[in-house]
């Protein structure tokens, strides 16, 4: 299904979301790739919308393998954590939360390493809302081999020997 159409059937289900409220497998999510730099601040995100495949609707995982491809190619960045944000709320909890003054529920897991994630089924009007967070840490600088510099000392070769020489003199003595 391209974008377009994924778009107007997301557009179709808001306009009857009274009527729909059973947690389904999520079509997309998106994931952002967030970029800091050596004093902790964010230099820039990247968002990509992963599209899951419709041969098995149940099983919604984005695979390691594909998230380690992303994270290789950004060399000048290292992989810190991802975090997964997801509203996995039953309709009949909804009503619970919006009146809760305290958070009770929890949506963000946390992934220390780079591994396979699971997205559960979600109620459609959270499911644009879900996204895998990727946080990718500057690499410090590293010294090269070629920016240190050596002295360029003369080298100066020395022999031993057991023969006594009488004919090495000090200067100034005759």
């Amino acid at each position: 299904m391209d974008p377009t159409e994924l778009w107007i059937k997301e557009q179709e289900r808001f306009l009857s979301a009274d009527k729909n409220y059973q947690r389904e497998p999520l079509e997309y999510i998106n994931i952002y790739f967030c970029f800091v730099d050596l004093s902790d601040s964010i230099v820039k995100v990247d968002v990509e919308k992963y599209l899951f495949s419709s041969s098995d609707p149940d099983t919604r995982i984005i695979g390691e393998s594909t998230l380690l491809q992303r994270v290789e190619k950004l060399r000048q960045y290292k992989f810190q954590e991802m975090m997964l944000f997801h509203v996995g709320l039953e309709s009949t909890d909804m009503h619970n939360y919006a009146r809760s003054k305290t958070n009770e529920y929890n949506f963000v897991e946390t992934f220390p390493v780079i591994k396979d994630v699971y997205v559960p089924p979600s109620i459609f009007i959270f499911q644009p809302v879900n996204y895998l967070l990727v946080l990718m840490k500057e690499r410090p600088p590293f010294l090269r081999r070629s920016a240190i510099k050596v002295s360029a000392g003369s080298k100066k070769r020395v022999r031993f020997s057991e023969e006594v020489h009488n004919k090495t003199r000090r200067k100034g003595t005759t």
